[in-house]
């Protein structure tokens, strides 16, 4: 199972869980929740904040927010891009993804499609259970 399928079914568990006040699942799916997050999702060459998944998120629209540490021409860390990345199922492709970016000046134009193949690469992986 992929990774962002893995989760929307998490999301999906905890939500039953919820419904059903059933603590016991509750707790394993979220932590199982957490650990894919922190295993699976892109940490480092520039993402050095942790990544979070939105509470407005649901089993069929993801939404991670993460900052992005940007560097300039020189190797210099120069400002941060606070980016949140929403996934929605495609019946095409599998899943959308869009970026919407706060605080972004139009400066790193170039980093677009590095966002979108890094979290394309890491959305895809097959989660090992």
């Amino acid at each position: 199972m992929k990774v962002y399928q893995k989760i929307a079914g998490l999301l999906k568990a905890i939500k039953n869980c919820e419904k059903s006040n059933n603590n016991e699942w509750f707790i394993k799916h979220s932590e199982r929740l957490e650990f894919i997050i922190d295993n699976y999702l892109p940490v480092g060459s520039g993402f050095d904040g942790q990544c979070f998944l939105q509470d407005s998120s649901n089993p069929e629209k993801l939404i991670f927010n993460h900052n992005y540490h940007c560097m300039d021409e020189h190797g210099f860390y120069d400002g941060w891009i606070n980016l949140d990345f929403i996934i929605t199922p495609s019946l095409q492709h599998g899943f959308n993804l869009r970026i919407n970016y706060h605080g972004y000046s139009g400066k790193y134009k170039t980093l677009n499609d590095y966002f979108y193949d890094l979290w394309d690469n890491f959305l895809t992986q097959e989660v090992k259970e």
